[in-house]
């Protein structure tokens, strides 16, 4: 028999966060934002997008959300959907564009036929599931089945959210296939297409008339502190055991914390969420009852290396050589003629590789004109030779 006193008093982490952080749990994540009540509303597009979908609007506008990575262009069109859905509206996601235009034109008529599914018994069910599975069929055989889909939900408009649009430049037959059906359905449906600057750029050069169908363009910028902060009081407010009796909104952050942590987030709430939510998880490691400015230090520190750390894990052997040799060649100032020729590829091979590292964020591209177009890496080198094995 186990002599109970002789067992310490060992306090979970559930009851640590909630004794000394006044929280049920860890809110503080860096995944999109699907709830109202959570979001930051910065711009008055969705106030429009509310109003227009509510006032049955003659003919709709389809959106391009631009921004750079972690801004929150998922959490807009998070937001919207669910606006949708309280008017009983059909909201489809999809949440990247694969780099064939075959398997993106699937994908679609999939996310449509399971919401279609959710609300209606669908004629031919198994015909357009045939149609999601083969292997080999022409894109334009499976959008006259997902347009055929499309028409059969009601109410309209439809929502479709199409995010992650890095590969969308380099599938050529995906514009004509949207060029006149958008503007055709212009009362039927409202697309939300979120891209990178530099994706929108290239789909504006060589996409015009596909980007020209999407007269909303919502260009979300970096979050000013005071945003930041309600972010950050937003989302700690939802886990909250005791909303009456708080020492802080912040709590446990101390000011001193908070300040570090808005100089790392440098506008993006992704960040400032991902070091937030890593500080909280090492302070219950270490039951320490508040967090000071030397914790987000470290947090920062390790947030920055496990996101480096994941990101090669998803590059290829050739993208993972080319930012190795960029950093061989000094990092910066970087043509792509100079990279052909030390990779001893041809230029245009090396162009996805490159666009694969401007994505990922370990790169950054600069010049307006083709000619002048240089790279930089902006990504640790030091860190980069340790993955690479020091190469």
């Amino acid at each position: 028999m186990t002599n109970t006193q002789d067992v310490p008093n060992i306090q979970t982490g559930k009851d640590f966060l909630g004794e000394h952080y006044n929280l049920s749990f860890n809110p503080l994540t860096p995944d999109p934002c699907t709830k109202i009540k959570e979001y930051v509303e910065r711009t008055d597009e969705l106030k429009r997008f509310e109003r227009d979908i509510n006032l049955g609007t003659k003919k709709f506008c389809s959106y391009l959300v631009i921004g750079e990575k972690g801004l929150g262009k998922t959490s807009f069109v998070n937001i919207c959907m669910k606006k949708a859905q309280n008017y009983g509206l059909k909201t489809i996601y999809i949440p990247n564009v694969p780099n064939s235009g075959q398997k993106f034109i699937q994908d679609l008529l999939a996310a449509t036929l399971k919401t279609a599914e959710e609300f209606m018994d669908v004629p031919g069910g198994k015909t357009y599931s045939e149609y999601i599975h083969k292997k080999s069929v022409h894109p334009k055989t499976v959008f006259e089945k997902w347009t055929e889909l499309i028409d059969q939900m009601q109410p309209k408009p439809v929502i479709v959210a199409i995010d992650e649009t890095d590969n969308l430049p380099g599938i050529s037959q995906i514009a004509p296939l949207f060029n006149n059906y958008i503007f055709d359905q212009a009362k039927n449906i409202i697309f939300f297409l979120c891209t990178l600057p530099g994706t929108y750029k290239e789909m504006h050069e060589n996409m015009g008339a596909f980007t020209d169908r999407f007269p909303l363009v919502m260009d979300i910028t970096p979050f000013s502190k005071e945003e930041l902060m309600l972010c950050l009081e937003k989302k700690l407010s939802s886990a909250r055991i005791d909303k009456k009796n708080m020492k802080s909104l912040y709590h446990p952050f101390d000011m001193d914390a908070i300040n570090v942590l808005l100089e790392y987030a440098n506008g993006v709430p992704r960040y400032m969420l991902e070091i937030a939510g890593e500080a909280i998880q090492e302070s219950l490691n270490n039951k320490d009852v508040m967090i000071n400015k030397g914790m987000i230090v470290a947090a920062a520190n390790n947030v920055q290396r496990s996101t480096l750390d994941k990101a090669w894990l998803h590059l290829t052997y050739m993208e993972k050589e080319t930012l190795v040799k960029m950093i061989e060649l000094g990092g910066e100032g970087l043509k792509l003629v100079e990279l052909a020729d030390a990779l001893n590829k041809t230029k245009g091979t090396i162009v996805p590789y490159l666009n694969k590292l401007d994505a990922c964020g370990l790169i950054e591209r600069g010049g307006k004109k083709p000619a002048d177009i240089i790279y930089k890496v902006i990504a640790d080198a030091e860190s980069i030779k340790r993955l690479s094995g020091g190469r």
